[in-house]
């Protein structure tokens, strides 16, 4: 006998895009060891790193039809 419940498995999936523009430079350093030190992340104008990433929800979902609980009584 059906009993009104609904038993599914529910599943989110989350995309995202990340864009990272940096720019690194020490004071403290001559403009020859920047460049030394952190390469092409040493620039005026930043440098850029681009992310994607997903990440995936799942559950067991039990519903309650209350209708069909009525119907077969």
């Amino acid at each position: 006998m059906f009993c009104g419940f609904y038993k599914w498995y529910v599943w989110l999936l989350f995309y995202f895009c990340l864009e990272i523009c940096v720019s690194f430079c020490s004071q403290k350093l001559s403009g020859e060891e920047n460049v030394d030190v952190y390469g092409k992340c040493n620039n005026v104008n930043g440098h850029g790193h681009n992310y994607v990433g997903e990440f995936i929800v799942t559950s067991l979902a039990t519903f309650f039809n209350k209708t069909k609980l009525k119907q077969n009584k």
